[in-house]
């Protein structure tokens, strides 16, 4: 076994993320790190017990889409195993193209496992994609939660999306495809600046390991590791607080948060117990900013009886005498 497959192996038993006799879903885009996952998950599917499905979307943004398609379907043919496809069509005029297709992804790959039945989809990320996002979400601001970054396992619309690679970098990648005479399709769109990512990679991280540390992004990848372990302790902490304070009248979709026991705890504790309601009411929480959490804290220690904060996704937290009450607004037409 190469150290490639032994590497995969060792990380899917150490983080529990594969369990024998179960479908996964194998997220390919045609590019080297996903064609990698899913000849790693291939050559390791009887020693996981596991069977394979391949989804792949089609987001019809640049020219060489088709042929990525073409060539997942091919692959997929040729190693005999399902393969799903579908292509969209992404509004380019939205401000972020990449959080679009990211949506896009996410919602297709989860309507993929409902339809076959699978709980957990395999995506190819690596160990500089975790760096890579660890020091953009650096630059654009960000907490504990947020450092965690790519994590190896995670529910996402009720299926558990997991990372077999984080521990391989992109040079292992390579290594393997290129000694097994692999072939994958080249992204243009991966060299174009006009992503926040890209810059990152094409730029940033060379200047600071020729600059500053040659390691940075093992050293960016230890942060997101520690940060994960040290959140998670804070979370579960924070997980059983919410339930002791927070009632659900009348079983609507409002949520009460009792005031006095809430400032008892630490303004850090307060801050995930909000974290956690909201994630409740919404489902997710990547909107919610540095300043959100300010208002917050505000409306709490400062702000009068009455004063009602607005986050986005439609949620408001008003204050009353004795509780905060949090619910979902009805979105404007």
């Amino acid at each position: 076994m190469t150290t490639f497959l032994k590497k995969i192996k060792t990380f899917a038993y150490a983080e529990k993320i594969l369990k024998p006799g179960e479908k996964i879903i194998v997220g390919v885009s045609g590019g080297p790190d996903s064609v990698a996952l899913l000849h790693g998950l291939y050559a390791l599917r009887h020693d996981f017990g596991v069977s394979l499905h391949v989804a792949h979307l089609n987001h019809g943004i640049r020219k060489g889409a088709l042929r990525d398609q073409k060539f997942v379907e091919r692959l997929c043919s040729q190693l005999e195993i399902p393969c799903t496809t579908k292509e969209v069509h992404l509004n380019k005029k939205r401000q972020s193209l990449e959080e679009a297709a990211r949506e896009k992804r996410f919602r297709f790959l989860s309507r993929v496992a409902k339809k076959h039945k699978a709980k957990t989809i395999a995506l190819g990320h690596t160990k500089d994609d975790l760096a890579e996002t660890v020091l953009m979400r650096l630059l654009r601001g960000t907490g504990l939660s947020g450092i965690r970054s790519i994590l190896p396992k995670r529910e996402i619309y009720q299926e558990i999306f997991v990372r077999p690679m984080l521990e391989l970098s992109r040079n292992d990648i390579i290594q393997f495809l290129k000694q097994n005479r692999i072939k994958y399709c080249t992204d243009s769109t991966n060299r174009n600046k006009i992503f926040m990512r890209n810059k990152i990679r094409i730029d940033l991280i060379p200047l600071l390991e020729k600059q500053y540390n040659p390691n940075v992004k093992d050293v960016l990848a230890h942060l997101s590791v520690q940060a994960t372990a040290d959140y998670n302790f804070l979370e579960s902490r924070a997980k059983t607080a919410f339930l002791r304070i927070a009632t659900f009248p009348n079983q609507s979709k409002n949520i009460s948060l009792d005031l006095k026991k809430l400032t008892k705890h630490h303004p850090s504790m307060q801050n995930l117990i909000l974290r956690l309601a909201i994630q409740h009411l919404n489902g997710n929480m990547r909107k919610l900013t540095f300043s959100h959490a300010k208002e917050i804290e505000s409306l709490i220690n400062i702000r009068p009886k009455g004063s009602i904060v607005h986050l986005p996704n439609s949620i408001a937290i008003q204050k009353k005498p004795l509780k905060l009450i949090l619910s979902q607004e009805k979105k404007r037409k």
